[in-house]
């Protein structure tokens, strides 16, 4: 993180992620689509789509003939 940045940080926060978590400088996804499940699945398991399966917020699911949502469950 550039330095210029950190007089504005306070004890918690950003300032607690940089010194206590993980620091990537060069992180970027191995896929074209970002929405909402897909990066989230990505970020959480360090795998791209096709290993963690989750494709797309929506697809189509072919035994049930319609399109279902990613977080849908009867």
């Amino acid at each position: 993180m550039p330095n210029k940045y950190i007089k504005n940080m306070g004890d918690g926060g950003f300032r607690y992620l940089m010194d206590k978590g993980v620091w990537h400088t060069n992180a970027h996804y191995g896929h074209a689509n970002a929405e909402t499940v897909v990066g989230h699945a990505s970020l959480a398991t360090g795998a791209d789509p096709a290993q963690h399966g989750m494709i797309s917020n929506v697809w189509f699911d072919r035994d049930k003939g319609k399109l279902v949502y990613n977080i849908e469950d009867a």
